[in-house]
């Protein structure tokens, strides 16, 4: 995979925003060092999410749902 560097973005980390920063990924994780040959993105101030859970449920009582909001 190609390690890519993606600068000028924020960071949803699950509370909030980080203020604009760069993010390195090679091989499907995120890195600390620059990778070596990365392919620089202009992030354009945009957001960045490090990734998505399925969060799909069945839910039959509220208080069920309610355990689910916590």
């Amino acid at each position: 995979m190609e390690a890519i560097t993606i600068e000028n973005v924020r960071v949803f980390d699950g509370a909030g925003l980080t203020p604009l920063r760069l993010v390195r990924v090679a091989s499907g994780r995120i890195l600390t060092s620059p990778p070596p040959g990365a392919y620089t993105i202009d992030g354009c101030g945009g957001t960045v999410l490090p990734g998505l859970i399925d969060s799909h449920v069945h839910v039959k009582t509220r208080a069920a749902l309610e355990e689910c909001a916590r």
